[in-house]
């Protein structure tokens, strides 16, 4: 919008304006400063670090249950800008109380979490639109879905975790 200039309208601005998205943002927002604020990312994190309390000597597998667990959970939220700001206070917390590197953990959910489409209604529009029109199955989209979640697995502990250690951050601060 230019003031005078003419470049953007506000009435053209409304009517190409996607505001359905702006709105689940602003509540995966608001919901994720509220997990922070209230002290419940913290209690859910305390509850798998009590759960997995036998594990902190092994960062590597505590961080390939977290992408697990990342996994589960994105497969049951279709909307990433709403998985995202939702999960990414409980795995900061959770990192934190392992002693696992917070950012290195949270950059694995971000990987893993952008992999995962196994359903068409995940995915952005293009693969609905493919979808309607008859260009692939639910199960070859299942398929697929997998297995770019075990490439993304491979990715992180094959590229990703090497390459942070070559650049000095460490999966163990």
């Amino acid at each position: 919008l230019s003031p005078r200039i003419g470049v953007l309208d506000w009435s053209a601005l409304e009517r190409g304006l996607a505001w359905s998205i702006i709105f689940v943002l602003a509540a995966s927002l608001s919901l994720a400063n509220a997990l922070v604020t209230s002290g419940a990312s913290a209690w859910l994190a305390q509850g798998l670090t009590r759960t997995l309390s036998a594990l902190t000597t092994e960062p590597l597998l505590l961080l390939l249950l977290l992408m697990a667990a990342t996994s589960l959970i994105r497969m049951g939220m279709p909307s990433l800008s709403g998985f995202l700001p939702i999960l990414i206070p409980v795995v900061l917390a959770f990192a934190q109380q392992v002693g696992l590197n917070p950012l290195l953990s949270a950059l694995a959910v971000v990987i893993v979490g952008d992999s995962i489409v196994v359903y068409a209604a995940q995915g952005a529009a293009s693969s609905l639109l493919a979808y309607e029109r008859g260009h692939f199955s639910s199960r070859e989209l299942l398929t697929a879905g997998l297995g770019t979640t075990v490439i993304s697995f491979a990715v992180v502990f094959g590229v990703a975790l090497p390459y942070w250690a070559l650049v000095g951050e460490r999966l163990r601060p």
